[in-house]
């Protein structure tokens, strides 16, 4: 796993280096930092060699500037995950701070994430009930291209402040796009692959809009 871990690794970071190296200068206000902005997010995700299958989710992810280098993100997703003789769900609500500085192609960023998880699950007719906090720490960095698109590209850490419950660690590398449509909405994709620990890993897929105000 590790091995494999390792292997994506290096190709996000490809991706990312390739993109600095050939995008030319573009205006930063073709990403999504610094832009005050709500919309909502609909999530697949596959998992490999697990009870779970695959998970169906919605989400509402908002961001407000707090000033130049600042940035306050809100969110509140719900999760419905299945497999054989397996059902559960998650509720999640998060707010994030992220800091960020403008380079020659683009905006690097570090975000800094606190949270609360509420799951509900039935395995084998078995019911479980597991509320607790988690941490989060995700660093990137966004690339215009051209007037209108941008690429984000990065690694995050998540994890619970619960230290009995392992498969809440999750180390993920994500690669994103934005595409305004209009000076006030755009349009996202992502694809994010997650290791989590005491379990198998999971690729997660991302499609949402955005509105600025």
């Amino acid at each position: 796993m590790n091995s494999s871990c390792n292997l994506i690794a290096r190709a996000f970071a490809g991706v990312a280096l390739s993109i600095t190296l050939c995008a030319p200068l573009a205006a930063a206000e073709a990403g999504l930092i610094g832009k005050r902005y709500v919309g909502p997010d609909f999530t697949y995700d596959h998992f490999s060699g697990s009870v779970v299958d695959k998970a169906f989710g919605a989400a509402v992810d908002a961001n407000l500037p707090l000033s130049s280098a600042f940035d306050l993100k809100l969110g509140y997703s719900y999760t419905d995950a299945s497999g054989d003789n397996y059902d559960a769900l998650e509720k999640r609500a998060s707010a994030s701070v992220l800091s960020h500085r403008l380079t020659e192609y683009g905006t690097a960023y570090f975000a800094a994430t606190l949270g609360h998880s509420w799951q509900s699950g039935d395995a084998a007719g078995v019911s479980s009930r597991n509320n607790s906090a988690f941490w989060g720490a995700r660093a990137g960095y966004e690339i215009p291209v051209g007037r209108q698109t941008a690429i984000d590209a990065g690694i995050g850490y998540v994890d619970s402040f619960e230290r009995k419950n392992p498969s809440a660690q999750v180390l993920g590398f994500h690669v994103g796009a934005n595409h305004w449509f209009s000076r006030d909405l755009a349009g996202v994709l992502s694809v994010a692959y997650r290791q989590i620990k005491a379990a198998p890993d999971g690729i997660a897929y991302t499609a949402g809009l955005r509105w600025a105000f």
